[in-house]
């Protein structure tokens, strides 16, 4: 895998056009899920605007002093809610590793979560703002799932109907520059390699760069910022479900190569299955050359566990 194998695929003709058109995004998107794992969606639909709003507000948010921040900060006895501000070195994605060098708030389904979203007084702008955006990529990350039904040759619905109570995660990241005197851990990173837990998740990024994947012969390879384009990447439980032939990829964003430098800013969307989902492996996934690998396990045991070991 290179760079130029992290494919950047038009989205429009799936989500406006019909037959062959529509088909030959599935099939883009299917080989991109079974070759790399990653890939970049453009003609998607969520309005510019829209995303440009999010991270002038998180901009806004994240420069808060500490102790406004920390009224709403995670609580890390409750891993299955996930929601609130985590500080810089709260977290390691890369459980070997020094703790991340990024700071983060995270968000529910507000319609059906909303009771355990922790805000901070005074910042109605921007929990408007974020529960907007909430609701327009989610119906973004339903039709993403239904490419992906449709490139596995599963019944209709089948992973949307199991995302119905819309056990799903608005992440907004932080990664500050680095001071002069700062000295690096060994392997340290803004976020250390991880893969990542749920069925899919859809980043945008800002400019800035340094989100990278590792091929198959070890090496770091930069999924380079595209105007306008959502980076897609299949998670661990899609891995499960589809008997590793979708890959759930490992990845992580580099420290940048001198201290100082820009911020970066980048907003992440979890769409993980129901808690009571049953993720087993699909027959069409299962074959002489791949025998099943995975026993079947719910979606709420498997991510508290994987959760609870990241803070």
């Amino acid at each position: 895998m290179s760079a130029s194998q992290v494919p950047v695929i038009d989205f429009a003709p799936f989500v406006n056009g019909e037959g062959r058109q529509r088909e030959a995004v599935v099939e883009a998107i299917d080989r991109a899920a079974r070759e790399v794992g990653f890939m970049c969606l453009v003609g998607h639909g969520l309005p510019e605007p829209q995303l440009q709003a999010l991270f002038r507000a998180q901009r806004d948010f994240f420069a808060l002093p500490e102790a406004v921040k920390a009224e709403a900060a995670f609580a890390y006895q409750d891993t299955d809610a996930n929601t609130g501000y985590v500080a810089v070195g709260k977290e390691r994605l890369d459980v070997k590793r020094a703790p991340d060098l990024k700071e983060s708030f995270q968000i529910r389904e507000p319609g059906r979560y909303g009771q355990v979203n922790r805000w901070p007084s005074g910042q109605d702008g921007f929990r408007a703002t974020a529960e907007d955006f909430f609701a327009a990529v989610s119906d973004l990350s339903m039709k993403v799932l239904e490419a992906f039904e449709l490139g596995l040759g599963t019944e209709p619905g089948y992973f949307r109907e199991r995302h119905r109570t819309h056990s799903q995660i608005l992440r907004l990241l932080h990664y500050p520059p680095l001071p002069p005197e700062f000295q690096a851990q060994r392997g340290q990173a803004r976020a250390g390699g991880h893969t990542d837990y749920g069925s899919v998740t859809l980043l945008f990024q800002d400019d800035v760069g340094g989100l990278e994947v590792r091929d198959a012969d070890g090496k770091w390879v930069p999924v380079d910022p595209v105007p306008g384009g959502v980076v897609i990447n299949t998670g661990d439980i899609m891995a499960r479900w589809t008997n590793d032939v979708y890959r759930s990829t490992l990845h992580r964003v580099r420290l940048p190569e001198h201290a100082g430098g820009r911020a970066r800013y980048s907003v992440a969307f979890f769409n993980d299955p129901d808690n009571d989902a049953e993720i087993r492996v699909l027959e069409q996934c299962v074959s002489d050359d791949n025998a099943c690998r995975y026993p079947p396990i719910l979606t709420g045991d498997y991510l508290v566990n994987r959760r609870a070991a990241s803070y």
